[in-house]
């Protein structure tokens, strides 16, 4: 009976882990759910293998409340080589009659944005800082963002 209910748990586990298909990932969370313009944010992403094709993806994750309608950040990447490039951003968050998009529970919503998509990632260390060139220094609502690779679809 006990080796049946391992059997199960494992099985669940192993359904569950891949529909992520994430091959590598980093989130921070906001205290307070405030994000100070003067408070970049750095991710780093391993990626183990050159023979990835890969979607880079930005998670954001924010409360009822928010009042605009598009996020815009200031995206930096770091490639293994040392290569910077810029990657502007404007996400939009809230539909043109207000709605809050992305999937929603209760007071929370979750939106994924594409940052580059079916691309060859070079194996090594990529490294992202990422600030909000929002009106207000201190953007109210925003619970955490997140930087994730995964195997393109």
């Amino acid at each position: 009976m006990i080796y049946m209910k391992i059997a199960i748990c494992a099985a669940a586990a192993a359904i569950f882990s891949s529909c992520t298909n994430y091959v590598t990932e980093d989130f921070k969370k906001f205290e307070e759910l405030t994000w100070n313009k003067t408070d970049i944010q750095e991710f780093v992403i391993e990626i183990p293998s050159d023979t990835i094709t890969a979607d880079v993806l930005l998670h954001v994750r924010y409360a009822s409340g928010f009042v605009y309608q598009n996020l815009t950040l200031a995206i930096e990447e770091t490639a293994p080589s040392g290569e910077t490039q810029t990657i502007p951003f404007t996400g939009k968050l809230r539909s043109d009659d207000g709605k809050y998009l992305g999937d929603g529970s209760g007071d929370i919503w979750d939106i994924d944005f594409p940052l580059k998509k079916h691309i060859r990632l070079a194996r090594g260390t990529y490294r992202y800082r990422i600030g909000h060139t929002m009106p207000q220094d201190k953007l109210l609502m925003i619970m955490e963002l997140g930087i994730t690779a995964g195997n393109s679809k």
